[in-house]
């Protein structure tokens, strides 16, 4: 089992030494804004990556500023669950899940399917094993997988760089090849992505970059990458979010704390993006008229971690995020958020 590292996020995955249905009955509109915001086109299709710089969307917009709770969370999957990323099927949704050991005794990713999004049964035991906080993406030709090595929490354990597996069905994947990020240098680890195309087509990746030296007193920050085709990435020169005062605070500590993880980037049907993230167990959002560029806007009233989920017909966002119980590990909840 991994350690519990201060802030009981990234839920299960940090507990092992050591997204988010997709629509919930909301109907062909809800299908079509799902639709709109998640579908990608093949590599082929996508063009040449913007000139550093660019603007990627110029959508002009009133960017949200408060999001709120509007119905609170309840809970989906016990047991050792967390970092739950959701896609759509023929028959309604695929869930890959972290789960503290599955039926084999191993840790790592497994599926979970569901008719409507709140019942759902295990599909398929452990698939890539070891692995946590990944991100599903649909593709023309199926669904990609975006995932992390195992973390390396102690000094001279193996780095762990992000990968990338893929499936035509969405139930038997194939490694791709190579690596899709490293960290900057062995004192640190990549985990948490989030992956979505921008208006121009260019595929967007963030997530948070961790010092291995931090151990108990997992750190974070949130830095970008970009791609033309969603397999061969280049990082950013420089961080795209920091702790500030109000993400450092953590209860009576003397000293701030400063972390920032597992972002997830929604793409706005008003225009712009909103980007989720935790810190010790709270959630945050930030907002973004291009994609690239963000304004924090603050907690959210959720305390969990490791969100992901879609706008509904209403404007609502159904959400899916996990927390942790000392006494079964993972806990994956459901909510919905009201965008003001």
């Amino acid at each position: 089992m991994k350690t519990i590292q201060s802030d009981q996020s990234g839920i299960a995955h940090v507990t092992v030494i050591l997204s988010v249905v997709v629509l919930t009955a909301v109907g062909l509109g809800g299908w079509r804004v799902w639709q709109s915001q998640n579908s990608t086109k093949s590599a082929k299709s996508i063009p040449a990556i913007s000139t550093p710089g660019k603007k990627a969307d110029t959508t002009s917009t009133a960017l949200p500023t408060k999001i709120s709770v509007a119905k609170a969370g309840e809970l989906t999957l016990p047991n050792g669950h967390a970092d739950p990323t959701v896609v759509p099927t023929k028959t309604g949704y695929r869930m890959y899940v972290n789960h503290q050991g599955g039926q084999s005794g191993q840790s790592g990713i497994m599926i979970y399917t569901s008719t409507d999004g709140i019942k759902w049964d295990k599909e398929k035991d452990i698939i890539i094993p070891g692995a946590s906080t990944s991100r599903a993406v649909v593709l023309e030709s199926g669904i990609r997988l975006y995932y992390p090595g195992p973390q390396p929490i102690k000094v001279g354990a193996p780095r762990a760089d992000m990968y990338s597996t893929s499936s035509a069905d969405g139930l038997t994947f194939t490694k791709d090849p190579g690596t899709v990020i490293q960290p900057r240098s062995d004192a640190y680890y990549v985990e948490g992505p989030t992956v979505f195309q921008l208006a121009d087509k260019t595929w967007r990746m963030y997530f948070n970059e961790n010092t291995v030296a931090a151990a108990m007193q997992r750190d974070g920050e949130i830095w970008g990458a970009s791609s033309v085709d969603g397999t061969t990435w280049k990082r950013d020169d420089k961080v795209t979010m920091q702790a500030g005062e109000e993400e450092s605070q953590v209860g009576n500590m003397k000293a701030p704390w400063k972390q920032l993880l597992h972002p997830f980037v929604l793409k706005n049907p008003k225009g712009g993006y909103i980007m989720f993230y935790n810190s010790h167990s709270e959630m945050y959002a930030a907002t973004s008229t291009d994609g690239l560029t963000w304004k924090k806007i603050g907690k959210i009233g959720i305390h969990g971690a490791d969100m992901d989920g879609y706008f509904q017909a209403d404007g609502t966002i159904r959400v899916y995020y996990g927390d942790y119980s000392p006494a079964t590990g993972g806990l994956v909840y459901t909510a919905t958020l009201k965008v003001q």
